[in-house]
């Protein structure tokens, strides 16, 4: 990822200054969404299998028995897709303020300024995706990258101040 910021000074004592963060889209697995091996239990859920054929048709095994994947598999049909084989959305987030200063005299200073959050309304996701093939929901997002750990997104949010100084 990459983080870029700074303070631009511009005309009539006007400053405005971004943060902008950007990141490749995080991994995040697929899985088949049962128990193929017969180990037990919710984490035995092997990797998803994708036909050797047709390797970016993710569902395509989606329906066939335990039986039938270990055969494809066995075969060199099929195949188990990597730890961490499918990319979710780019990160993307951007804050910004801008404030205008007022000097009179020699010592005193109000800054007005405005500050935003989120500035491109944009939920991020990160690698929260569901992953079980067998799910109506597979390659969805369901849950968002927060900077609080709540379960909901921040979208745009903005405030006015002012700064006194003298």
């Amino acid at each position: 990822s990459f983080a870029f910021s700074g303070i631009f000074q511009l005309p009539w004592s006007i400053d405005v200054a971004p943060i902008m963060v950007v990141g490749s889209a995080r991994p995040y697995n697929a899985t088949q969404g049962k128990d193929v091996f017969g180990f037990g239990g919710r984490t035995s859920t092997p990797h998803a299998f994708v036909l050797a054929n047709d390797p970016s048709n993710l569902t395509a095994t989606k329906t066939y028995t335990s039986a039938q994947l270990i055969a494809c598999q066995n075969a060199g049909t099929c195949y188990q897709l990597p730890y961490d084989a499918l990319r979710g959305q780019p990160y993307f987030d951007l804050d910004m303020r801008v404030g205008k200063t007022i000097r009179w005299h020699d010592r005193y200073n109000l800054q007005l300024f405005f500050q935003a959050f989120d500035v491109t309304n944009r939920a991020n996701f990160g690698s929260s995706y569901t992953g079980n093939v067998q799910s109506s929901n597979f390659g969805k997002p369901n849950a968002y990258i927060t900077p609080d750990g709540v379960i909901v997104p921040k979208s745009f949010r903005g405030e006015f101040g002012f700064q006194f100084s003298f």
